[in-house]
């Protein structure tokens, strides 16, 4: 057992990444518009995208000329990937915009720009997860005795069993900009600021929501253990660095927002050039075009109704209330149970703020994708038992069917019983995807349990 051990790690990530890379990848207008922005730096060296506009109906308008109405990040980040294999095709006398072809291109080059850095992103998360179980279980916590393999069990819960798995297939940006955000947080707790700030602009340019938690890393740097005098003075210094290394990708921010839209910091989802298709009556009295007034029904819709809601679709992050409990009690923790704390209200904000809170057709709410992993490594401050695992069990099921059937589902009052599970319960072609899936997903729980045996409470 101890030789498999050791091979634990590369057999756990290479598994991971083997599963993110066999699920379906839809290229649905989301992905189309980003990919179009790419194809347009590629062939036409422009950012506009009138020569691909009619693959999708997410695009802005401005001045006769049709833009993506995303964050170019993504797109920007595919350039290179998709510049190589484009040369080597047109070296080979192939059309690369022919559409077996074109469609190879994109889910090939998206596993460079989505499932690596999900993947690489987890290994992160796994070395943080790991530096907290010694620190579990402060005085009046029963039931948190510290155990190494509770870290792995906790890497799974996100990684399968929540809607990062899905989000990691697909070329939609939520999953690239939690990897930039989550690698800022890791750079900061090991004082390399600059680069910190490099990842988190990087994030912000892929997806403008992870602004707010950016501002959250700013507050960390600053009062993360309750310095003052002196101390104030050299985190002044750090915050400096922090904002020096986000200058590089300020300036193709603004670069790209100007050409694009004529201003420095103007979204392409303002109401004046939105595809008039996408825009409603009261959307010229919202921030920017997009966010209102927070409502009620959006976080109602986006965390437990049976439509969107993420504790419907993984309840194991109910268990997530807990585990911030626990956080907190811990003194020397408290800065980053804030910071965390503060990266999931701000998204969960911004989310029940945001004039399309449904995120169209898609699985789950979408926009909390990158809030995740701060949410999920909450669950280090509890200790797995009976319960935390049968809700894992539910969740990791959903996941797998949601990926095996369809990871676009129209809206519906119950995506999982009308959609999902009645698909995969009539549709016999669906089970061999499923099936090959969830022996994936098994492997890498049997790797999980490897470790040391467990305690349950």
């Amino acid at each position: 057992m101890k030789k498999f051990r050791k091979l634990r790690i590369p057999a756990f990530f290479l598994l991971l990444f083997v599963l993110y890379w066999k699920a379906p990848d839809y290229v649905g207008e989301n992905t189309a518009t980003r990919i179009d922005l790419t194809k347009a730096i590629v062939f036409d060296h422009s950012f506009q995208i009138d020569n691909y506009v009619k693959n999708t109906g997410d695009w802005s308008q401005r001045d006769g000329h049709y833009y993506t109405n995303k964050a170019p990040g993504s797109s920007l980040l595919l350039v290179p990937f998709y510049y190589a294999f484009v040369a080597v095709e047109k070296a080979r006398g192939l059309d690369p915009l022919e559409h077996e072809l074109d469609l190879a291109n994109i889910r090939r080059t998206d596993l460079f720009v989505t499932a690596l850095p999900s993947v690489l992103l987890c290994f992160l998360f796994l070395g943080y997860l790991l530096s907290k179980v010694s620190l579990r279980g402060p005085p009046g916590a029963p039931g948190t005795a510290a155990n190494s393999n509770d870290a792995w069990v906790v890497l799974f819960t996100y990684a399968v069993a929540t809607i990062a798995f899905p989000y990691s297939t697909m070329l939609w940006g939520h999953q690239t900009a939690a990897a930039f955000l989550f690698s800022s947080f890791i750079c900061l707790r090991k004082n390399k600021y600059g680069l910190g700030g490099l990842l988190a602009a990087t994030a912000v340019l892929t997806e403008y929501s992870t602004f707010l938690g950016v501002t959250g890393l700013g507050f960390y740097i600053l009062f993360a253990d309750g310095a003052s005098g002196p101390a104030l003075k050299a985190r002044m210094g750090a915050l400096v660095k922090f904002v020096a290394g986000a200058v590089p990708i300020l300036v193709i921010f603004v670069a790209y927002h100007k050409i694009c839209f004529g201003g420095w910091f103007a979204l392409p989802l303002n109401v004046h050039f939105l595809n008039p298709a996408l825009v409603v009556p009261d959307d010229s009295e919202k921030l920017l075009g997009v966010l209102g007034v927070p409502s009620f029904e959006a976080l109602y819709g986006i965390l437990v109704s049976t439509e969107r809601g993420l504790f419907y679709l993984s309840p194991v992050l109910l268990i997530a209330f807990t585990g911030f409990y626990r956080w907190f009690r811990v003194r020397e923790e408290r800065g980053e149970a804030l910071l965390a704390a503060w990266i999931v209200f701000s998204g969960v904000w911004f989310n029940m703020s945001f004039k399309g809170w449904h995120g169209g057709w898609c699985v789950g709410p979408r926009y909390l994708v990158p809030i995740l992993p701060f949410l999920v490594a909450s669950l280090i401050w509890v200790k797995p038992g009976k319960v935390f695992y049968i809700l894992l069990a539910v969740s990791a099921l959903n996941m797998l069917a949601i990926v095996s059937v369809d990871m676009q589902p129209p809206r519906m009052t119950n995506t999982l019983t009308e959609k999902i599970y009645a698909d995969l319960l009539t549709r016999k072609h669906l089970w061999p995807k499923f099936t090959f899936l969830t022996m994936i997903a098994g492997l890498l729980f049997a790797l999980v349990r490897l470790g040391e045996p467990q305690k349950e409470f």
